[in-house]
């Protein structure tokens, strides 16, 4: 008897996904969002903390390259078009978008969302800049000299910068950083 219902095939941990589990439409995250105010760097702030809490779906996963790790569904990647992908770029875009950013801004690479900003000349270094609430901070979070990952300002305070971001232990987080640090490389600004 097959268990998972699949054509015949070694079996593992992904024959328990729920492939039916936590899918969304437009319409069920658009009424996750809070209402506008018309301030670019107020409404990204509003729309990101509207997220706090929201985690990737257990049920509904696929497994990553490495063949143990697990990657749930998400609203950010089903919006994005790659609903089971990193997700902590789709999720600062998604609250950008969502506020009226360009989408000639957004990416799912958080490099290629820095050389976009860079571009457009709305991007600032971390040690030229004090950030704005809504702004994008573009992160390294693993030390390696690039950019990795993007979240949404909240505020910098005493030499801390708040922020919120997806995809932290599977979970849209708020975050403390140390400017002084080379996490924080930079800020795109919202407004």
């Amino acid at each position: 008897t097959l268990i998972c219902e699949q054509i015949e095939h070694i079996h593992n941990v992904s024959c328990f996904s729920n492939t039916e589990a936590d899918v969304e439409t437009s319409t069920e995250w658009e009424a996750s969002l809070p209402s506008l105010v018309g301030e670019k760097g107020t409404d990204i702030l509003s729309i990101a903390q509207s997220q706090l809490g929201y985690k990737e779906s257990e049920s509904n996963f696929e497994l990553a390259e490495d063949g143990h790790t697990k990657r749930g569904i998400t609203r950010y990647g089903q919006w994005y078009g790659n609903p089971y992908g990193d997700w902590a770029n789709m999720f600062t875009s998604f609250c950008l978008r969502y506020a009226g950013v360009s989408a000639e801004l957004l990416n799912s690479g958080a490099e290629v969302m820095l050389n976009k900003w860079q571009e457009s000349k709305l991007y600032r270094d971390a040690k030229d800049y004090v950030p704005s609430a809504g702004d994008v901070a573009f992160l390294d979070k693993n030390a390696n000299g690039t950019v990795d990952t993007t979240a949404i300002v909240v505020y910098l305070s005493n030499g801390s910068l708040t922020v919120i971001e997806g995809d932290v232990d599977n979970a849209v987080v708020q975050s403390v950083y140390a400017v002084n640090n080379d996490v924080v490389v930079g800020y795109g600004i919202s407004s």
